[in-house]
């Protein structure tokens, strides 16, 4: 599972308004991070094949991929897209998002 945490700790160091982490929300990131990795209730493993499509929203959604091994033949090999959107009726990112997104508004 990966949820950047090293985004978290950055902001914690380069933006002073930004209000500091207590103890009781640095172990719920650790929590994060763990957790799923312990309790099966907590995760869905999916096989996707070809035709399949997943939608995920990467700021709601903690998720994950794992390793794995392409074919040798060309026409075999895996063909991975991936489509970033920014939808009108979504949330508005924290201004910490703006440097890397150049925009947090609706919408994009």
């Amino acid at each position: 599972v990966f949820h950047s945490p090293d985004f978290i700790w950055s902001a914690q160091e380069r933006f002073p308004e930004i209000p500091r982490l207590s103890q009781d929300q640095k172990d719920a990131l650790e929590a994060i991070q763990v957790l799923p990795h312990e309790v099966e209730e907590l995760k869905l493993d999916m096989i996707l094949e070809a035709g399949d499509i997943q939608l995920l929203h990467n700021h709601q959604i903690l998720h994950a991929r794992t390793a794995y091994e392409d074919f040798e033949d060309p026409s075999q090999r895996r063909h991975l897209l991936r489509l970033w959107l920014a939808t009108p009726n979504g949330r508005e990112l924290s201004s910490a998002f703006l440097e890397q997104f150049n925009t947090i508004k609706l919408g994009g």
